[in-house]
């Protein structure tokens, strides 16, 4: 019997130990029972409902051949002995130090322990049983109030002491924000940094020989950005403290995810020490056909250094205006891409709206000026920034227009002139007919208004207009997925990508036409919450988004080849 074999089996019993009356948006039982110190935690919270979800969606998603191997989970759930109305967990520890790889121990819903013992060829009156796990050995003991604990090392059950009262432990040490994550997800896992740090660490250290050989190919540039990336890491990884990862699943869609708990008044916790609201700068940008929208509240001054140090990392590197200055009178920022009927004749920029939130709309006009006129002219990595900002060139909604442009060229004297120039060439198709952003922006009571394309009409929607994305009903429900209290959240349309990218491809890719679209699908979103020095972000993939991948899948993808997981003739629990 392989490692491998062994590892299936395991993970399937532990989906055998059903949580159905488990209730909503609350940690496991199960987790009670884990001691606050252990390295690694696995919580399933309603595995009957879980292995349900994930049959559900596999069977809409994968391939008739796929989802069938997950069949063998309900043979699992009928395992005798197991509380299928319980709940579980798996205790990951490293008995032989870090090096040795972990062990687990699982804390399994127990209806009848002496039957499970007696189906698995142990005898219930031995202290420590020995049972029969389809070839191997596992050993059991009876935790007592319907729990019990198994392991393929018999030291780790002895030792294992299930009391309860450590639920209370488990969220002091995730945070606000990591319970948020705990309890919103069907299977979750909690790492304690603080006794994976050497581990952690050893990690670090070898990307950071993989990022250093990068820095020497990239240029000063490069190398300038790897250091801010391996310094950032560096900091997380001695802030943090908790970090959980979860996995969620309903009749809506499926999400992602991931949180972390830092150190109070360290570098990365003071990032994330206060709450934002992010939701609101939806109102201020046009409810319309969209591609993409975000919005990030960056009153929090934490969040707020962020932003900065990221404009100063990323000043003169990109095809935008240099924002450094702009962001000490930003207090939030939304934008919302539309879609444009031309696609990239027009560019893909030309139906796009910024908004930035501000106490004082008049000197981050000021900044953003000074910042475009001094950018006009420099040259950096090869490439050369030629900006203009021209007040009073239009009007719309009853207030003056400023024009501003970003046109990008290849600097004839560096070394990289050749490849800029290559780059460069593409980008009419991002902003139409120069290499570089332009538009139109003013100021409101609230904060400034930017467009990327020279389109009064557009400028005169969103100044007089009174439907917003805010209202955007099918943005709105995706939202409802995100977590609560929201710093930042960002939606993308797949059905806005469709409808741009789909005639083309049956223009230019005969046999790849994707036919009759949906009226209607449901972004993709992601989320991050902060407070309390951590930190919650969420990826929400929509039911919608997942059967139409799933049917694209099977309409190009043709038959795959998916081997069993069990590669023994009889896989069947031996009872």
């Amino acid at each position: 019997m392989t490692m491998m074999q062994m590892k299936t089996r395991v993970l399937g019993l532990v989906m055998a130990a059903g949580l159905v009356t488990t209730p909503a948006l609350a940690t496991p039982p199960a987790l009670d029972r884990v001691s606050t110190d252990t390295p690694i935690i696995i919580g399933i919270k309603s595995m009957t409902e879980f292995s349900g979800d994930l049959q559900m969606w596999a069977k809409a998603v994968l391939p008739p051949e796929a989802s069938m191997q997950m069949a063998m989970v309900d043979q699992m759930l009928s395992l005798p002995g197991l509380d299928a109305d319980g709940s579980a967990a798996i205790a990951l520890t490293f008995p032989d130090g870090m090096g040795s790889g972990p062990v687990p121990t699982l804390i399994l819903p127990a209806a009848d322990y002496g039957a499970f013992v007696e189906a698995m060829q142990g005898n219930p009156a031995d202290g420590i049983a020995a049972l029969n796990m389809m070839g191997d050995t596992m050993y059991a003991k009876d935790l007592g109030n319907g729990f019990m604990a198994l392991s393929p090392e018999m030291g780790l059950v002895e030792s294992f002491s299930g009391e309860a009262g450590q639920t209370a432990g488990h969220k002091a040490r995730m945070g606000a924000r990591g319970t948020a994550a705990a309890d919103g997800a069907d299977l979750f896992v909690i790492v304690d940094v603080e006794s994976m740090r050497p581990l952690l660490e050893e990690g670090l250290d070898e990307m950071k020989s993989n990022m250093e050989m990068a820095a020497m190919m990239g240029g000063d540039a490069a190398a300038a950005q790897i250091d801010t990336i391996t310094s950032v890491a560096d900091a997380v990884v001695a802030d943090a403290r908790t970090v959980v990862v979860g996995l969620g699943l309903d009749d809506a869609g499926v999400w992602l995810d991931f949180a972390g708990q830092f150190a109070e008044g360290s570098d990365t916790g003071e990032i994330f020490a206060e709450a934002g609201n992010s939701t609101p700068l939806l109102g201020a940008i046009p409810n319309t056909d969209y591609i993409m929208a975000f919005a990030v509240d960056l009153s929090n001054p934490g969040i707020q250094s962020l932003m900065a140090e990221a404009a100063e990392l990323n000043k003169g590197m990109g095809f935008s205006v240099n924002t450094g200055d702009m962001m000490k009178h930003a207090t939030g920022q939304s934008m919302v891409m539309g879609t444009t009927p031309g696609l990239f004749a027009g560019g893909l920029f030309s139906n796009t709206v910024q908004f930035t939130a501000s106490d004082d709309p008049e000197a981050l006009f000021s900044a953003m000026k000074t910042s475009m006129n001094k950018m006009n002219g420099q040259s950096q990595e090869g490439m050369i920034f030629n900006t203009t900002f021209e007040e009073n060139t239009g009007e719309a909604g009853g207030k003056s227009l400023s024009s501003w442009g970003v046109a990008l060229e290849a600097d004839p004297n560096h070394e990289n002139a050749m490849a800029t120039s290559m780059a460069l060439s593409q980008m009419t198709m991002l902003f139409g007919g120069q290499a570089g952003p332009s538009g139109y922006t003013t100021t409101t009571d609230n904060g400034l208004v930017s467009t990327f394309s020279k389109n009064s009409k557009l400028m005169e929607k969103v100044l007089t207009g009174d439907d917003s994305m805010a209202n955007n009903e099918m943005l709105k429900n995706a939202a409802t997925h995100l977590p609560a209290d929201r710093t930042a959240e960002f939606y993308l349309n797949i059905k806005g990508v469709l409808d741009m990218v789909g005639p083309m491809m049956a223009m230019f890719a005969p046999g790849t036409d994707l036919g009759d679209l949906p009226e209607q699908m449901s972004p993709i979103a992601i989320g991050l919450s902060t407070g309390g020095n951590g930190m919650h972000a969420r990826v929400f993939l929509p039911g919608d988004v997942l059967e139409f991948a799933g049917a694209m899948a099977q309409q190009f993808g043709g038959d795959g080849d998916w081997e069993d997981v069990e590669d023994e003739p009889d896989s069947r629990p031996r009872f």
